[in-house]
């Protein structure tokens, strides 16, 4: 069964969309998986750099933590 990850950040008050991926349901790993190409693409989409990544999994919103993420 396949699930949806959606990432977004949250600016101004708003949730702003950026992706969305699928997964297998027994994927463990591409839960964790977030780069440095992952975050340069939020950044093309957005027009400048996101402070806040959230993924959204199966009606669980989890922060995106990375050192390179700079607030």
């Amino acid at each position: 069964m396949l699930k949806d990850i959606i990432y977004f950040t949250k600016e101004d008050g708003q949730n702003k969309l950026l992706m969305v991926s699928s997964i297998t349901e027994g994927d463990a790993m591409a839960l964790e998986h977030f780069d440095k190409a992952d975050y340069e693409a939020c950044t093309k989409i957005l027009g400048h750099k996101p402070h806040n990544i959230y993924k959204f999994i199966d009606g669980i919103e989890f922060k995106v933590l990375r050192s390179w993420i700079k607030p």
